[in-house]
């Protein structure tokens, strides 16, 4: 990948101040942590054409080979921490509607933090973030789209990737520039806005059924989906009566082995 061909690209230019390149890191939020805390400024973005230990939720292994677009972009936020919550959401939900404008592909979140074409996983994204006294000092967002890479044959969840979904090869530049403007635009969007326009769109763009199971402490438990709080938690009700869920990891059916 080419900085360069990006920033012509880019329609967000503005915002992306600083685009890097590397051949190959660990881990690009680990190369990113390391510039915020050395007071990199919002706007600077990182893009290794692989990854050796990339992770992603609950700090499982991501493969993440040359073909790919695997990206981490820092901000610096001005809301309260509570708000944090929303971001994963927000994201998805702006990275998977570009992806539909610009691919014409049926893209959907599935809550909190992944993107689906036809229940096979196209994308994964994390957050990561330091903060005091209720105030963030700096958000890292990660997001890594399956593009021209190999796709993994062991993963949980089947995987997809751009090029197989229309039929050939993406250039890189291209699919780097469309995550960064929809990144750029979806989160100036919430400063303005709140989450509220957000929530709207998860209603369209969900993968989730009206049932779905999720884990806690161990056990399987079902529910169905209310929708989303004003804080990015997922609302459903169980038996327990109407519950919030913020961590919890979510299947849309219920894991073979379960007992519950």
């Amino acid at each position: 990948m080419n900085p360069q061909t990006i920033r012509q690209t880019l329609c967000r230019s503005d915002f992306w101040q600083d685009i890097q390149i590397y051949e190959e890191l660990s881990s690009s939020i680990d190369t990113l942590k390391q510039q915020a805390d050395d007071g990199a400024p919002q706007g600077t973005a990182v893009f290794p054409l692989a990854q050796t230990s990339a992770r992603g939720r609950s700090g499982r292994a991501w493969s993440a080979p040359p073909g790919g677009v695997w990206f981490s972009g820092l901000l610096r936020p001005t809301f309260k921490l509570e708000q944090a919550g929303c971001m994963s959401v927000l994201v998805a939900i702006s990275v998977a509607n570009a992806y539909r404008k610009k691919f014409g592909l049926s893209v959907q979140v599935k809550w909190p933090n992944d993107l689906w074409i036809d229940s096979r996983k196209l994308s994964g994204l994390l957050i990561d973030l330091s903060s005091k006294d209720q105030q963030i000092d700096w958000m890292i967002v990660s997001i890594g789209t399956n593009v021209n890479n190999p796709l993994p044959t062991n993963a949980k969840i089947p995987p997809v990737s751009l090029s197989e979904a229309l039929g050939h090869p993406l250039e890189l530049e291209d699919v780097a520039a469309t995550v960064l403007d929809a990144l750029a635009d979806g989160y100036e969007q919430f400063l303005r806005e709140g989450f509220t326009p957000f929530i709207e769109q998860w209603e369209e763009l969900s993968a989730l059924p009206e049932v779905i199971h999720f884990e806690r402490n161990g056990e399987v438990c079902t529910a169905s989906v209310i929708g989303l709080s004003e804080d990015g938690k997922l609302v459903v009700s169980s038996v327990l009566g109407q519950e919030y869920l913020a961590a919890e990891e979510v299947h849309l059916q219920k894991p073979q082995g379960s007992l519950s």
